[in-house]
């Protein structure tokens, strides 16, 4: 009986050994299970220190440092390495790749300014002299020639205005103002609108001032009449 016993209760103390290994067992996997999950769902810090098998820590490469470029790999290194080790362009081949210049713009010339209108052959008859008033004396054929020096002036201030109007024609009555030192001024009797609208008035009278009489002044003022007739 004692025998007997004894043999039961190695048996009971065996199944409660194996009872309780099989709870560790269970015990142990679900923890295992549990810190598996945990470290999936935190990743490790790429720049965190790691431990080695043997205890050592080790700094943890981390992610790799983009390169200067901006590149993550090695492709554009390498393609700067080719561009740098290739053969310079000859010059037929780079005038090949440089872009076509820009064609200049064409300029049209001006066109050409029109020909100036030819002077008239026009005529002056000038009228003979006669003393309007004024106590003077001058020699009368000496005054004549005077004003027939500038009967060349007097008649291209007529022949511009005649080209343009073939028609122009006109009758002036200048009175030539000579001082007692023989300066002479010039007074408008009887004016041409027609002469006067081309001209030719305001241009006889800036030629008659050039006559002088100053090597045979008159002594006192003295006024003279000269008629002048201008025909195409």
């Amino acid at each position: 009986m004692r025998k007997k016993r004894e043999g039961s209760g190695r048996c009971g103390g065996s199944r409660i050994v194996r009872t309780m290994l099989l709870l560790a067992t269970v015990v142990a996997g679900a923890c295992g299970a549990a810190t598996a999950g945990e470290a999936a769902a935190e990743p490790e810090d790429p720049g965190a220190p790691v431990e080695t098998d043997d205890g050592a820590t080790t700094e943890s490469p981390g992610e790799p440092e983009p390169l200067a470029d901006g590149s993550s790999d090695g492709t554009s290194a390498a393609a700067d390495a080719m561009t740098a080790g290739a053969p310079p362009l000859e010059p037929q081949q780079a005038a090949q790749a440089a872009p076509p210049e820009p064609e200049p713009a064409e300029i049209e010339p001006p066109e050409p300014a029109a020909p100036p209108t030819p002077p008239g052959d026009g005529r002056l008859r000038i009228g003979r002299p006669e003393i309007a008033r004024g106590g003077g004396r001058v020699n009368g054929n000496l005054f004549a020639r005077a004003v027939e020096r500038k009967r060349g002036g007097m008649l291209a201030c007529y022949n511009v205005p005649l080209g343009a109007d073939s028609a122009l024609r006109g009758d002036l009555v200048m009175v030539l103002v000579v001082d007692p030192q023989g300066m002479v001024g010039v007074n408008v009797e009887e004016d041409d609108e027609a002469l006067a609208a081309a001209g030719v008035t305001h241009c006889v009278i800036q030629k008659l001032r050039q006559v002088s009489f100053s090597e045979t002044p008159p002594g006192s003022e003295l006024w003279v009449r000269i008629p002048l007739e201008f025909r195409p």
